[in-house]
């Protein structure tokens, strides 16, 4: 059963500019894009891949930023002077006291 509603002049008139709007934004939607029998499927295909190789560019290049800053964070205390302190001993001389094997 279908409903009928009794709208006064100023709902109707809402109601209308409303359902414009709509017709408008689907008639834009519908003429930005091209029908499938148009366009090249080759240069479409050219064009996502052009597409996908930029965002992975973009994703390379934000990686080795930040691989780039973590390796000068790391050179800058690597090469800070170390301050020793105490008593330094040599532990080589440990080693000196054994003789190779003769035999082998």
């Amino acid at each position: 059963m279908v409903r009928v509603e009794k709208l006064d002049k100023e709902q109707s008139e809402d109601k209308l500019k409303l359902l414009r709007q709509i017709g408008e934004q689907v008639l834009q939607e519908a003429t930005k894009q091209k029908a499938a029998s148009i366009s090249n499927p080759k240069q479409v295909l050219y064009d996502a891949r052009e597409k996908r190789r930029k965002v992975v560019q973009k994703i390379r290049d934000d990686y080795e930023q930040m691989v780039k800053k973590k390796f000068q964070q790391f050179q800058r205390i690597r090469n800070k002077p170390v301050v020793y302190q105490g008593v330094s001993e040599d532990f080589t001389a440990f080693n000196q006291s054994f003789l190779a094997i003769q035999s082998r």
